[in-house]
């Protein structure tokens, strides 16, 4: 089997950005980010890991920044003890993280930015999309403050904006 049939493509919004973590005896560096796929009424919400000197390429992501992304499919069996039916873990290690925003909408998005951050204004970023129960992605243990819900508490996208 060529390296290619191995790679896969995903492409849509940056939801979750985690801190590098240290992994096992060796503490190897890990870090985690989740992506919801642009799959319509269909998307899916993947979580992603990347490893040892691409840890730092998360650091220029943002959420709801949309992006592409290649990765490969890792799995390994684990189990407790030798009498346990061995389970199987999958992992998706990304490889390449592109941002797919066209730079204009990039520097208005910075420009806005700028705007709220001299004026001391809250500004509405990361963008973040309603799930069931009436949370949004980006409610993260800790996060409630729910800054990208509109006056009726319904989520808003930059790309409404007329400006």
């Amino acid at each position: 089997m060529s390296p290619q049939s191995r790679t896969h493509e995903e492409h849509g919004h940056v939801t979750w950005i985690g801190e590098t973590e240290l992994k096992g005896v060796k503490q190897f560096p890990v870090r985690k980010f989740r992506l919801e796929t642009d799959g319509g009424k269909y998307s899916q919400l993947l979580e992603f890991e990347v490893t040892a000197e691409r840890c730092g390429e998360l650091d220029g992501l943002r959420v709801g920044e949309p992006v592409s992304v290649r990765f490969n499919l890792r799995g390994r069996e684990w189990s407790r003890n030798a009498a346990d039916f061995p389970k199987v873990f999958l992992s998706l290690n990304a490889w390449k993280i592109e941002s797919t925003e066209h730079p204009e909408d990039r520097d208005e998005r910075l420009q806005r930015k700028a705007h709220y951050d001299h004026a001391g204004l809250e500004t509405r970023e990361p963008l973040t999309r309603p799930r069931a129960g009436g949370k949004t992605y980006s409610d993260e243990p800790g996060d409630t403050s729910g800054s990208n819900l509109d006056e009726r508490g319904e989520a808003f996208s930059d790309s409404d904006i007329p400006f």
